[in-house]
C-alpha cells in the first residue's frame, strides 16, 4: 500500500453476520490497494463485531467503530461519508460482493474523466439463496453532459443494475450534497442531487453483485429501517420530491438552468399523479388511524 491513501471504503453494518465475512474478504482482495476501510457498526446484536474485529486485526487497512445505539441506516451511511478524508469515497453494503478489480476499474474511469463525479459498473443480482441472475435493463443517460437529462433520469426509481450508489465518488462532489434524508427513497434523491455536479461514468462490465430481497417491507417499515424509529406516515414520493426541490434550490447558479430542473419535476408529478394521490390518501388514513388508537 502506498503512503498516499486515495479511497475510503465505508461499510455501514448492522446485524450482518450472514454475509459479512464474504463481503470484507472481497474488499481485502481488491487489486486496487490505496484504500482504507471504515466499518461503522450500528449497534449490532449478532456476531458482526467479532467478524469485523478479526479483519481489523489481520489487515491494518480495516478500521472498526461500534456505536451502542442503532440510529438507523441513514445516519450510518451519512456518518461514514462525513468522516471521509480521502479524495475518493465508496459505500459498500454488507451483503453485496465486488469483483477483485472493481475499485481499480472505477478509479481508472474517474482518472480518465475529470468532469465525472462518480464511476460504477453494471451489477448482477443475487437472491437470498445465492442464485445469480443477469439483467438486461436499459442504460440510463446518467453520463449525459446535459444536466437536465441526468437529473430527470434520477427522479424515478432506478433498476438495481444501475449501481451508481455503490460506485466510487469524488469526495468534494459528495460534500456538496446533503447526503441521505431520513425517508425511504432518499438514495434516489441523493443521486439526483449528485447529478447536478457532474456526469456519472458507467463501465459496461458486471463487476459488482447486489443481493436482492423480496419486496415485502411496507413503506413505514422501510422508514423505520432508515431512521431507527417508528414512523406513522411514510409519504415516500412526496418527501423525495420535496428533497429534490431543495437540492435544486440550494445548488449554485452556475450549474445550469434551474427552471428546467423544476420543470422536469413538474412533468414527473403530472405523469405520475395517481401515484402521488394514492400515497397521500394512504398517508392520511394511516395518520387518522393512529390518532384513533391513541389513549385518551
Amino acid at each position: 500500500m502506498s503512503t498516499r491513501i486515495a479511497l475510503t471504503v465505508g461499510v455501514p453494518a448492522f446485524n450482518g453476520q450472514r454475509f459479512l465475512s464474504d463481503v470484507l474478504r472481497s474488499i481485502a482482495n481488491q487489486t486496487y490497494r490505496d484504500f482504507v476501510v471504515r466499518i461503522s457498526d450500528n449497534g449490532s446484536t449478532d456476531a458482526t463485531r467479532e467478524i469485523c474485529e478479526e479483519f481489523a486485526r489481520r489487515d491494518p487497512r480495516f478500521q472498526y467503530t461500534r456505536h451502542d445505539v442503532n440510529r438507523g441506516a441513514v445516519w450510518n451511511f451519512n456518518e461514514l461519508a462525513r468522516t471521509a478524508d480521502t479524495p475518493l469515497f465508496a459505500w459498500h453494503a454488507i451483503d453485496d460482493v465486488a469483483s477483485p478489480n472493481y475499485f481499480e476499474t472505477c478509479v481508472a474511469a474517474l482518472e480518465s474523466r475529470p468532469d465525472a463525479v462518480v464511476a460504477y459498473t453494471r451489477s448482477g443480482l443475487l437472491d437470498e439463496t445465492g442464485s445469480q441472475s443477469r439483467t438486461n435493463q436499459p442504460r440510463l443517460p446518467l453520463d449525459s453532459p446535459n444536466i437536465v437529462t441526468r437529473f430527470t433520469a434520477c427522479l424515478s426509481p432506478m433498476p438495481y443494475a444501475e449501481n451508481a450508489l455503490y460506485g466510487v465518488i469524488r469526495t468534494d462532489a459528495l460534500r456538496r450534497t446533503r447526503l441521505f434524508g431520513t425517508f425511504g427513497g432518499s438514495d434516489r434523491a441523493f443521486l439526483a442531487e449528485l447529478s447536478l455536479y457532474g456526469p456519472f461514468v458507467r463501465i459496461d462490465r458486471e463487476l459488482y453483485v447486489r443481493r436482492q430481497y423480496p419486496a415485502t417491507k411496507s413503506a413505514t417499515a422501510v422508514n423505520e429501517y432508515n431512521t431507527g424509529r417508528r414512523s406513522r406516515v411514510a409519504l415516500r414520493e412526496w418527501r423525495t420530491l420535496a428533497w429534490n426541490c431543495g437540492s435544486v434550490w440550494r445548488a449554485p447558479s452556475n450549474i445550469g438552468p434551474h427552471f428546467s430542473l423544476y420543470a422536469a419535476m413538474l412533468r414527473r408529478l403530472s405523469r405520475e399523479w395517481r401515484l402521488y394521490a394514492a400515497e397521500l390518501a394512504i398517508g392520511c388514513r394511516s395518520f387518522i388511524s393512529s390518532l384513533r388508537t391513541q389513549p385518551l
